[in-house]
């Protein structure tokens, strides 16, 4: 099964919405990188609700890693992710290598960090 990525624009930031599998191909990141470069907006909400995460955490650094590669510290994004399957590896991942994001279940804190 491969991944597939729905967009909504809203004035402040994009969001995309991740079903399928996870970790995606990078191409998947570099496709949001692109529509967010395309719809002017350098805020990002994944939407990752319905993906099933890896329980690997070398899965969660090589997506980490991936995020702050693709994304670098241009792009500020706030990843939602079921309470249950956040552990932090792959954030810690991304942000050590200098991308700004936070991964969080709560939506409104998703975009009070990201707008506020």
């Amino acid at each position: 099964m491969s991944s597939h990525v729905s967009y909504e624009i809203y004035p402040q930031y994009l969001r995309a919405k991740l079903l399928g599998v996870f970790p995606p191909h990078v191409e998947v990141f570099e496709t949001i990188r692109d529509q967010a470069r395309k719809c002017d907006r350098s805020r990002i909400v994944f939407d990752l609700l319905d993906v099933d995460l890896p329980v690997s955490d070398l899965y969660r650094f090589w997506a980490g890693k991936t995020v702050a590669d693709v994304f670098e510290h241009r792009f500020k994004i706030a990843a939602l992710v079921r309470e249950d399957q956040i552990n932090r590896s792959g954030e810690n991942a991304a942000v050590n290598r200098g991308a700004r994001l936070f991964v969080t279940a709560d939506e409104e804190s998703a975009l009070r960090w990201l707008i506020g």
